[in-house]
């Protein structure tokens, strides 16, 4: 059983719904998570946050925060998305390290562009410590507005070890179906090791082309 949840920078609340088509897409490929029958029943829950590197609506950087509202849901995996490590503007904070700290998680970062005097991308929370590097694939087309990465990790949990894929996609419409075609092809390269999660900020709608790709 998954649990699911999305959060946005700009709120303070989470939403919990399995069929979510805001930030958290698919956050379970159907066809590629069948259970098995005679397995036992458990439950993993799974969270994405677009963290815009912690500031608030209020123009502050408050990285408690987004801890906060981590730590309220109590999830098991979480993927990131804008995420600051060591930049200027947000005072040199590593902010995987202070959430990892602030929430009692195992924390990755999933680099995507150098930028300003640091880095900045995507990152993973996990309950479980991951069982190898994280793999990290350069998405940025030629129309991107800024670099874009999608990063793949293997986390051992009770039920069965799961492949975690984790992105945020561009805002141009042909940049994103250049984005999920990649995407895709390495759900159908990796779909027969363990079953997958694809989660994070995807910028698009149920009636897109990168959707119907995705859902093909």
């Amino acid at each position: 059983a998954y649990e699911i949840y999305q959060c946005d920078w700009s709120s303070d609340v989470c939403s919990s719904d399995l069929h979510l088509v805001n930030f958290l897409l698919f956050a379970a490929l159907a066809w590629w998570l069948l259970p098995n029958p005679n397995a036992p029943r458990h439950s993993l829950r799974v969270m994405t946050y677009n963290i815009r590197h912690g500031l608030g609506m209020d123009r502050l950087l408050r990285l408690e925060r987004i801890a906060e509202v981590i730590n309220d849901f109590q999830p098991d995996i979480v993927v990131l998305n804008e995420v600051d490590m060591g930049t200027k503007r947000s005072e040199d904070l590593r902010d995987v390290d202070v959430l990892a700290r602030l929430t009692q998680l195992n924390g990755y970062f999933a680099r995507s562009i150098d930028f300003d005097g640091g880095e900045y991308g995507n990152a993973l929370l996990s309950r479980r410590k991951i069982a190898q590097p994280l793999q990290v694939w350069d998405i940025s087309d030629s129309v991107s507005r800024e670099g874009r990465s999608v990063f793949r990790a293997i986390i051992p949990s009770d039920a069965d070890t799961v492949q975690v894929f984790g992105t945020h996609l561009g805002l141009v419409e042909s940049e994103r179906q250049y984005q999920v075609q990649f995407i895709d092809s390495l759900l159908v390269h990796f779909q027969d090791r363990y079953p997958m999660l694809l989660m994070g900020d995807f910028n698009f709608s149920r009636k897109s082309t990168a959707y119907q790709i995705l859902t093909h």
